[in-house]
This record gives structure tokens, C-alpha cells and sequence, in this order.
């Protein structure tokens, strides 16, 4: 099953994701970086989308294959392993050649086998070493693990509440707790760590036992194309409210702003209203775990680029517009 909105839904998270990186770059005021944070959010709103759709394929293949755990582990690897790979060689080649540094942390061998092992996302000196954007991978991955067991126990909507509330009231304080002990490593317990990320993949498999649930919920199969829409405005708005209600978007409102992803998934699988719902979006939901990893290093020789033509073109509007078609240019060719 392939539905338009989910493809939107990745296109417009990568696309938050790249006007933040965007404007980090091109060198933008303080008030505008701090605007363009909500796109971090991004990452959260991939991880919703990851659960929800991981136990809608899962659910689609249960009668159709013998090992269904073997496979799952199989096509997960080869739907992520060779992007990341080139993506960790490209960052060891660009440290080694050149004096640009695209990681935060200098990298290490330690780094490099963590990260071939998809095991980084233990360490907090490693799990954003190996590749730029490398930490929400390594959250991703520690997910898969989970998966079947959580797939097995947790598919109805009552037992998806149930590990919704768990999640939230077991994974937050201990993450928060660990950030109170060791304030070094802050940024990496309050959203790199997979535990705080956890019920945000919780919010993915709620939403898509409401969507599975839908018709025992409001007969949805007899509601009207009109009132169809009705639901579904009232939905996006609603996500859109609790989305600005949010702001700032720092680490302490991750909880709140990711919830509002459950109201829009919800809201565009009732309607796909083409404001959001498009070729232009849906290609990029199409081509988006590609853009994550490689935007990265397009945007840093961008950045190069720019100051190497005009330095004036940097930290302003028109500068952050210029850096988005330039790099656009770069990544169609």
C-alpha cells in the first residue's frame, strides 16, 4: 500500500530540516535561526512516520511471508546501510583531505567501526562523529531493534495507549535525570538519546492504530466526502496550534511539538489537501533519507562557494534564498 500524504509528510520534514541547516550556514540573524528551528522537528516527524508505516507494511506482509523478523532485518539494512556507509566515507575523505571539519566531534576509529555498526548512538562522542546528521540514523536503527518485539505486543489501540503512556512516564525522567547528572552531555540525553526519542516512535504506532481503528471509531466508510473534509481541516488546525503553542522549539517542548504530527497524519490521511499534498512535496518525501545524508555536505560547499563570490550575500534574506538554489542546482546535477 503506498498513500501520496505519507510521501508529503517526508518531503515537507526534509525540507524543514534543510532551511534550518540552510540558514545555520548562510550565516542568518539570531531571530531567523530561531524561526527556522522548528524545521529541526523534522527528524521527530520522520520517526512518526517510520512507526506508522512500519506496522502498516508489517501488517500487510504478516500472511505472506515465513520469516517476516529475518526479512524485516534484511530489508531495513539494505534500505538504509549503503547511504550511511558512503555518507561516513565521505565525511573520513573530506576530514582527511581537507581542513573542514563536517562533524561536531573530532573523528575516531572508535567512531567509524561504531558507525558501520550502527552502534553510535551509545556513545555521546560518537553518535554524531561518523556523519553529519549520523545521530538520527543511529536513533533510527536502535527503533528497528525494537520493532518486532514492540510489533508482536503492542499492535491494537488500546495496548498502543498503553506503551504511549509507558514510554512518556518511564523514558522522559530517566532521559532528563541522566542530562541533570552528566550537563556535558545535555544536548545528547534530551534528544540524541534514544529512550527520549522512544515515545515519539510511540506517537507513530498510536496514530497508525487510530487510522487502522478509524472505522470502529466514527463509521468512517459512511461519512461524507464534505464532512470528510470538515474532520480534516479541523485536524491540520488543530496540529498547526499545538505546532505554534510549542515555540520556542527547544528540547523542552519536544514532546509537545512532536504530538502535533499525530493530528496532521491523521487530518491529510482523511484529505490530502493539495496545499501540503503535491508533486513538489511528494517528490521530496520520495528522494528524502537521500537529501538528509547528502544535503550535508552540498550545503557546506555551498557555504564555501558563497564566500568565496560574495560575502555580502550571506546573512540575509536573499542570502538564505541564494544559498537554497545553489545548492538545489548542485543536488539536480
Amino acid at each position: 500500500m503506498h498513500f501520496r500524504y505519507l510521501d508529503s509528510l517526508r518531503g515537507i520534514a526534509i525540507l524543514g530540516v534543510m532551511i534550518l541547516h540552510a540558514s545555520e550556514l548562510s550565516h542568518q540573524p539570531s531571530n531567523v535561526i530561531e524561526l527556522t528551528l522548528s524545521g529541526q522537528r523534522g527528524v521527530q516527524l520522520f520517526y512518526v512516520l517510520s512507526a506508522f508505516t512500519l506496522f502498516l507494511s508489517t501488517d500487510n506482509r504478516k500472511n505472506k511471508e515465513k520469516n517476516p523478523t529475518y526479512n524485516f532485518f534484511i530489508r531495513r539494512f539494505f534500505r538504509i546501510a549503503p547511504l550511511y556507509y558512503l555518507a561516513i566515507v565521505g565525511n573520513i575523505i573530506i576530514t582527511k583531505l581537507t581542513h573542514l571539519r563536517l562533524t561536531e566531534d573530532k573523528l575516531t576509529t572508535y567512531d567509524i567501526i561504531s558507525g558501520f555498526l550502527f552502534v553510535n548512538g551509545f556513545n555521546p562522542h560518537s553518535i554524531n562523529s561518523v556523519a553529519k546528521g549520523g545521530w538520527s540514523i543511529a536513533v533510527e536503527s536502535s527503533f528497528y531493534i525494537l520493532f518486532p518485539l514492540l510489533y508482536s505486543n503492542f499492535n491494537s489501540l488500546k495496548k498502543s495507549i498503553l506503551l504511549l503512556i509507558l514510554s512518556i512516564f518511564v523514558c522522559i525522567p530517566i532521559s532528563w535525570k541522566l542530562a541533570d547528572f552528566y550537563p556535558a552531555f545535555t544536548e545528547y540525553f534530551t534528544v540524541r538519546y534514544f529512550p527520549i526519542e522512544l515515545p515519539i516512535f510511540c506517537m507513530g504506532i498510536f496514530t497508525y492504530q487510530l487510522w487502522k481503528e478509524r472505522e470502529n471509531i466514527i463509521n468512517y466508510s459512511k461519512v461524507n466526502i464534505k464532512n470528510r473534509q470538515i474532520i480534516s481541516i479541523i485536524l491540520i488546525l488543530y496540529s498547526s496550534a499545538i505546532f505554534i503553542f510549542s515555540f520556542p522549539y527547544d528540547n523542552g517542548t519536544l514532546m509537545l511539538s512532536s504530538s502535533a504530527f499525530i493530528f496532521l497524519i491523521l487530518g491529510l490521511a482523511i484529505h490530502n489537501w493539495y496545499f501540503l499534498v503535491n508533486p513538489f512535496t511528494q517528490f521530496l518525501g520520495k528522494i528524502s533519507y537521500s537529501l538528509y545524508l547528502i544535503h550535508f555536505f552540498i550545503f557546506k560547499f555551498t557555504q564555501i562557494l558563497l564566500l568565496k563570490i560574495d560575502k555580502n550575500a550571506m546573512g540575509n534574506i536573499s542570502g538564505l534564498a541564494l544559498f537554497m538554489v545553489i545548492s538545489y542546482v548542485q543536488d539536480k546535477n
